[in-house]
């Protein structure tokens, strides 16, 4: 085991105890600590992007493809439940109202029509589905 400074160490303890310490609030000696914490592997180092300047990051550099596809896919998503759903509560009903027969109907409906909108979605929009 490496042998730490006593100022990694305390660097090291505060990590631990809050979990997370933003960059820019460390003064140059702590920087050149966590560079030392860093290089024996105790802690790693991760960029995210600044909250408040999200909005001047994104008209920079344009659109960005990973937040058109979440978006799209959560579309994709909410279509299939509204129909399945539209389809199982019409079942539900014809079962409560004891239309055994309609509402075996309903639910195969359902399921096709489903099925045929996972197709669709498939072939024209790769990505709603996982296929890329």
């Amino acid at each position: 085991m490496d042998e730490l400074s006593e100022e990694a160490k305390t660097l090291l303890r505060r990590v631990l105890e809050r979990g997370r310490i933003s960059y820019d609030s460390l003064s140059e000696g702590e920087r050149k600590v966590l560079d030392e914490l860093v290089r024996l592997g105790y802690v790693r180092l991760y960029v995210e992007p600044n909250g408040r300047k999200i909005a001047d990051a994104l008209r920079m550099v344009g659109p960005i493809r990973g937040v058109q596809v979440v978006r799209r896919r959560y579309v994709c998503l909410g279509i299939i439940a509204v129909v399945f759903s539209l389809f199982l509560y019409l079942s539900v009903r014809a079962f409560l109202i004891d239309y055994l027969s309609v509402g075996v109907f309903f639910l195969i409906v359902g399921a096709v029509m489903v099925y045929i909108i996972y197709l669709v979605l498939r072939r024209y929009y790769p990505e709603c589905v996982g296929f890329h």
